[in-house]
C-alpha cells in the first residue's frame, strides 16, 4: 500500500513477517507495549517498555550490569586486539562481509560491541536501548 512503512522484522526461524498487534502508545510513536506475531508460524514476541522480547523472561540475565561495570572494555575486540567478536559474529550468522544498505537490529548485545563489525559491512545499524 503506497505510504506504508516497510515491516523490518522477520522471525528467523521461518523468514516470515512479524505483524504489530494493536499498539499502546502515542500513535505514529514509539510502541510501550503490543506483541508481534509471526504471520507463517504464529510465534509471538511481546513488546515491554518499548523494547521487543524475542527470549523467554527466563533467559534473561539479570547479572550482566555488574559485568558491564566491572568487565566493560574486556569485550571489544578493539581494546584486546582480538578478532574474537568478529569471527563469532560471521560464524554465527553466515553473514556476508559486505552488507551495503541492509538494516540490523542489534538488540541486547553487551556494549554493543558487534556495532562496528556491523557497520564496517556497509549494514545500517539500529540499536534497541
Amino acid at each position: 500500500m503506497a505510504g506504508e512503512s516497510p515491516n523490518l522484522f522477520v522471525y528467523p526461524s521461518c523468514s516470515a513477517e512479524l505483524r504489530l498487534s494493536a499498539q499502546h502508545g502515542s500513535p505514529n510513536g514509539p510502541i510501550r507495549e503490543s506483541q508481534m506475531e509471526c504471520a507463517a508460524c504464529g510465534a509471538k514476541f511481546p513488546i515491554l517498555n518499548w523494547l521487543p522480547r524475542f527470549v523467554p523472561a527466563e533467559d534473561y540475565a539479570y547479572s550482566f550490569g555488574f559485568q558491564w561495570t566491572r568487565y566493560d572494555k574486556q569485550q571489544l575486540d578493539t581494546f584486546m586486539k582480538i578478532d574474537r567478536s568478529r569471527e563469532r559474529l560471521f560464524a554465527s550468522t553466515q553473514w556476508p562481509v559486505c552488507m551495503q544498505d541492509q538494516l540490523i537490529l542489534e538488540a541486547g548485545c553487551c556494549m554493543w560491541r558487534f556495532t562496528q563489525i556491523a557497520l564496517e559491512t556497509g549494514a545500517d545499524v539500529f540499536h534497541s536501548i
